[in-house]
């Protein structure tokens, strides 16, 4: 039977619950091989203590206390987990991630890898019956309307011959979705994370250099009024999807931008351990849009 180790401050409880104590433990499970996990007493206990650590996240996205540790397990037999400066960051971010596909799935009634794939830019399937109004009154997006920007266009704002977000590539297509995901699990309401990263994306594209359209968005006003976005938000916004035009920065994540990061395939994971984009993206996030109908 395995002796459970002890932190080194003597307060009781278990190694893992620190990083290095983690770590420690997971590289001699990691060793020991199959069948390591099923038979090892302190193993176990660290179960338990996810189904705790995790179990408010679970039920905030509708998931057993359980089906987070499952997720944890999965990730603690990642390489990257046991070599990462914080274990323990790194699990809840990825649980944290991994939660929000198992929500969006059960919501869009597909599978999780499915989900994973422009989670953010879908509502959760519905059945026609399950409310008293008409479709049209419900989904405004039917309905043969202009969206404000488009309509906005004769009276001097963004120009109607944006490149349409269909016609982009799908690498495109997929890292604005990914994008769009990034900045709703860090706080910006969904419809505002949408219209931002999308009208972003289309200035990119029509200006066709990555300095011209900061500097275009940075000078926009128009566009941030009509999504009512303040101008700490959309700053941040344009410099985290677009990154610094500044040459010294040209090859460092900062430089690149969270758009090409996501277009050249880096994961979500790695996006979420960038302490300095998860914070701007946290700091600066609108606050969500009043309910309609009320005062």
């Amino acid at each position: 039977m395995t002796k459970q180790l002890r932190k080194p401050d003597d307060s009781g409880g278990p190694a893992f619950e620190s990083p290095e104590g983690l770590r420690a433990l997971l590289i001699r499970l990691h060793k020991a091989g199959p069948g390591s996990w099923r038979h090892d007493k302190e193993a176990h206990e660290l179960s338990s203590y996810i189904a705790r650590k995790y179990s408010r996240l679970a039920r905030k996205h509708g998931l057993n206390p359980w089906e987070a540790v499952t997720l944890a397990f999965e990730a603690m037999l990642q390489d990257s987990v046991r070599t990462a400066k914080n274990p323990w960051a790194a699990i809840t971010t990825i649980v944290k991630l991994k939660c929000y596909y198992e929500e969006r799935a059960q919501g869009l009634l597909c599978s999780v890898d499915d989900a994973s794939v422009g989670a953010a830019t879908f509502h959760d399937a519905e059945r026609f019956a399950d409310r008293d109004q008409s479709l049209l009154e419900y989904r405004a997006e039917l309905r043969a309307a202009e969206s404000p920007l488009l309509a906005s266009s004769e009276a001097g704002g963004p120009d109607s011959e944006d490149i349409e977000t269909a016609q982009m590539p799908s690498p495109v297509k997929e890292a604005i979705s990914n994008a769009v995901t990034t900045f709703v699990l860090l706080g910006w309401p969904l419809s505002r994370a949408e219209d931002v990263i999308e009208y972003i994306c289309l200035t990119l594209g029509r200006m066709g250099n990555r300095a011209s359209a900061i500097e275009a968005l940075r000078r926009d006003t128009h566009a941030r009024a009509i999504l009512d976005v303040g101008r700490k938000p959309w700053n941040a916004a344009v410099w985290v999807m677009l990154g610094t035009p500044n040459e010294a920065y040209s090859a460092t994540k900062r430089g690149r931008g969270l758009l090409m990061r996501l277009v050249l395939g880096e994961p979500l994971e790695d996006v979420f351990a960038d302490d300095a984009l998860v914070r701007r993206i946290v700091k600066t996030a609108p606050a969500p849009p009043p309910l309609s109908g009320l005062p």
